[in-house]
């Protein structure tokens, strides 16, 4: 058995990230581009210029998000 890591990868910039119930909102220029169930993911990279909310930042640490 194994697990598969489920990895989030951010690489636009001027995007914006927080949570809304359970998952995961991703915005660009003001536009909602993805919304992501949290619990599909196990790792977040983000590359550039990129705001995260803090409730997001708590999330994430709660659920051992990294």
């Amino acid at each position: 058995m194994f697990k598969v890591n489920r990895v989030l990868y951010i690489l636009n910039d001027k995007t914006y990230i927080h949570c809304e119930l359970e998952s995961f909102v991703i915005k660009t220029d003001g536009k909602e581009k993805s919304r992501i169930p949290a619990n599909l993911i196990s790792q977040i990279v983000i590359l550039g210029n990129t705001s995260v909310s803090n409730y997001f930042i708590k999330y994430c640490s709660e659920h051992k998000i990294l």
